[in-house]
């Protein structure tokens, strides 16, 4: 029996591929006061002891009020193994530390986040998070981040993201 090629896959790939190749730019990214920055994440869980796996998409838009410091509005939505649908309405604050590298594309940074989650229910919600947003064009970069989400009432979350991230003016 012959197994069919999944092009839908490779075409998502080979888009995104285009799309970075396309919108680099020579790198000299350093947000500055009044940048605003969108971040689109997906993150995969799995299942800890008796939690299920997931997979989780998760949209930012953040605004800077100085170079290093950031506020903004987080979403993210999950499905989980059994087929129920969670997210999260969060707003943060984030700290980046500009100077720790010599090389200005390479950006770590810390964050966190207050809002509500939603899993059949609405309850309090927290992120944690820690990462590094690496810019390979003026306004392009990934990020990359570990981040903790607390949840009252319901099962709390160790998340690796990765992503895509825009800067602009």
């Amino acid at each position: 029996m012959r197994k069919q090629l999944r092009l839908k896959p490779l075409f998502l790939t080979s888009g995104l591929f285009i799309f970075l190749v396309v919108c680099a730019d020579k790198a000299s990214a350093q947000p500055s006061a009044g940048s605003y920055e969108l971040r689109f994440n997906l993150s995969a869980r799995s299942g800890l002891g008796n939690n299920p796996s997931s997979i989780r998409a998760s949209g930012h838009a953040g605004y800077f009020l100085t170079g290093s410091s950031e506020i903004g509005f987080s979403a993210s939505v999950a499905n989980r193994e059994e087929a129920n649908i969670r997210g999260s309405a969060l707003g943060f604050y984030s700290y980046h530390f500009r100077h720790l590298f010599e090389d200005p594309r390479l950006i770590p940074f810390v964050s966190v986040g207050i809002g509500a989650g939603f899993d059949g229910q609405t309850v309090f919600a927290e992120n944690n998070e820690i990462g590094i947003k690496y810019f390979f064009g003026k306004h392009i970069g990934l990020t990359t981040s570990l981040t903790y989400q607390v949840r009252s009432k319901i099962d709390n979350d160790l998340l690796f993201e990765f992503g895509l991230l825009a800067v602009t003016k």
